[in-house]
C-alpha cells in the first residue's frame, strides 16, 4: 500500500519570494538608493573636512614650471577662498556670542561657509603637491580643518543650554586656524 503526503489545504503550492512583484522590486530599489544617499550625506560628504591632513598627493620631483603653477594657483584660488571662509567663521562666532544673529541667518551662513571650506579642501587634495611646498600645503589644510572645527563647535553651542564652553572651544579653534593661515602664507612667497 502506497501512502502519499498531502499538503494541508491552507498553504499555497508556491510561496512568493521577495522581488516577485513589481511593487516589491520598486520598494527594494527605492530603499537601496535611499540608504546609499543617506549614508553619503551623513558619513562621507564631509570626510575631507573631518580628516584634513589625509589624502594629499606629495610629488618628489616636479619641474619648475609645475611648481610655480601650483604655487600661483594656491595663492590666487585656494588661500583667498579658504581665508575668506575662515574670516566668516569669525563673524559667526561674534554673532553667536552676542546673540545678534538669527537662527535662519546662522543656518544659511554656516552652510555657505561649510561649502567654501569643503570646496577649498577638495581643491587642495586634488592637486599634486611639490615636495618643497609640503609643509605649507599641510598647514593650509590644517587651517581649513580648524576652521571647520570652529564652525562645528558654533553649531553645537547654538543648540546647547550652556554654550560658554563650546564658544571657548570655537574661539580657540578659530584662532588656531588664523595662526596656521598666517604661517602657511609665508611658505608660498609673493605673487
Amino acid at each position: 500500500m502506497r501512502t502519499t503526503i498531502r499538503k494541508p489545504r491552507g498553504l499555497r503550492a508556491r510561496r512568493r519570494t521577495a522581488g516577485d512583484s513589481f511593487a516589491g522590486c520598486l520598494f527594494f530599489c527605492v530603499l537601496l538608493i535611499g540608504g546609499v544617499s543617506w549614508a553619503y550625506f551623513h558619513f562621507y560628504r564631509l570626510w575631507d573636512l573631518d580628516h584634513p591632513l589625509e589624502g594629499h598627493h606629495i610629488v618628489a620631483d616636479s619641474s619648475a614650471e609645475t611648481t610655480n603653477t601650483y604655487r600661483l594657483h594656491v595663492i590666487r584660488q585656494v588661500l583667498g577662498r579658504a581665508r575668506g571662509a575662515q574670516q566668516r567663521v569669525g563673524g559667526l562666532y561674534r554673532g553667536t556670542r552676542d546673540g545678534s544673529l538669527s537662527e535662519e541667518d546662522f543656518r544659511q551662513e554656516s552652510f555657505e561657509v561649510e561649502q567654501e571650506l569643503l570646496d577649498s579642501i577638495k581643491d587642495m587634495k586634488s592637486r599634486s603637491v611639490p615636495k618643497s611646498f609640503e609643509k605649507a600645503h599641510l598647514e593650509v589644510a590644517g587651517a581649513i580643518g580648524e576652521a571647520y572645527k570652529a564652525l562645528t563647535y558654533l553649531r553645537q553651542a547654538r543648540e546647547a543650554e550652556q554654550p560658554q564652553a563650546l564658544l571657548e572651544q570655537a574661539r580657540a579653534a578659530w584662532q588656531n586656524s588664523q595662526k596656521l593661515f598666517e604661517h602657511a602664507r609665508g611658505g608660498y612667497g609673493s605673487v
